[in-house]
């Protein structure tokens, strides 16, 4: 418990962060309002991450388009309209790119295959940019800037934006075309293109960015306290087994128990909901309580 209190932060607390831990929790469980919605809410998000590597697929297809590179990028295309798997897509994209690179008559050419091909391989390798990038390629869409779109629409809302649904709807219905267009790069269904769930999805997106370091400290401080309560648990049975007055206790059995009230903190983000601050905290008699062991 030691560990948890260590990583424990007044900033896990705040109103805003546990707010942002029922968002996640909304998106991924499907509450209502936010069902199905987890899959376009990954894509989105890996599309912003990646937006700099596809703004450079954007501007090379545009500037460069030799024979040899137009063959490269219509061969690109071929291998999406079929269901290839991303490690199969990858050796056949590097097979094309060997067999075309030396092909290529200028020095600039080459380095700039070169470059679109990497650029490639780096989508290919995430399995939701590489879906994307399937998206764009099967529907013959080409503004991949989109993202970088979305991402400077996000990092104008201020705080209050963020926690104001109806200033979030308003903002997506003043660039509705922009999310006409991602709706169909994300392949979101018609019913879910509206301002309210663009507007959910803007929500998670700005709170994620701004606590991605705080984040994965908390998960790593859930999994403590969920390993916390399993031992506990079994102290619990201990207590049950041994609560006959015929037991008598030793002094370690008064000892208070570390980590009850960081647990008590976070309990509603763990995977058990149990409350268990009446059966972990110390017997204020040994005559008609049960007794804890202490660690």
């Amino acid at each position: 418990i030691r560990r948890a209190q260590a990583i424990d932060s007044d900033k896990y607390g705040n109103p805003e962060f546990l707010a942002f831990i029922r968002l996640k929790q909304a998106f991924i469980k499907g509450l209502p309002g936010y069902e199905n919605l987890d899959r376009y809410l990954q894509l989105l998000h890996a599309g912003i991450q990646a937006k700099s590597t596809f703004i450079s697929l954007e501007r090379i297809e545009f500037k460069f388009c030799s024979s040899k590179q137009s063959e490269f990028y219509d061969y690109i295309e071929t291998l999406f309209q079929s269901n290839i798997e991303q490690a199969e897509f990858r050796a056949k994209a590097e097979e094309k790119f060997l067999d075309i690179y030396p092909y290529l008559r200028t020095a600039e050419g080459k380095t700039v295959l070169q470059q679109y091909h990497e650029s490639l391989d780096r989508l290919a390798k995430h399995q939701f940019a590489f879906r994307l990038l399937r998206s764009f390629k099967r529907k013959k869409l080409k503004n991949y800037s989109i993202f970088n779109t979305i991402a400077k629409i996000i990092s104008t809302l201020s705080r209050s934006d963020i926690h104001n649904l109806s200033v979030l709807n308003t903002e997506v219905i003043s660039h509705y075309e922009t999310f006409q267009q991602l709706g169909a790069i994300l392949g979101m269904p018609d019913q879910f293109c509206n301002p309210k769930t663009f507007g959910r999805m803007l929500q998670y997106i700005a709170l994620e960015e701004k606590y991605k370091n705080a984040y994965p400290k908390f998960q790593e401080l859930v999994v403590l306290l969920q390993e916390w309560q399993q031992h506990f648990l079994v102290i619990k049975n201990i207590r049950q087994e041994y609560a006959s007055k015929i037991y008598k206790p030793e002094k370690a059995f008064k000892t208070a128990v570390l980590g009850v009230d960081i647990y008590q903190k976070y309990q509603p983000y763990l995977s058990s909901t149990r409350n268990l601050r009446e059966a972990l905290s110390p017997p204020s008699s040994f005559a008609d309580k049960k007794y804890l062991l202490a660690l």
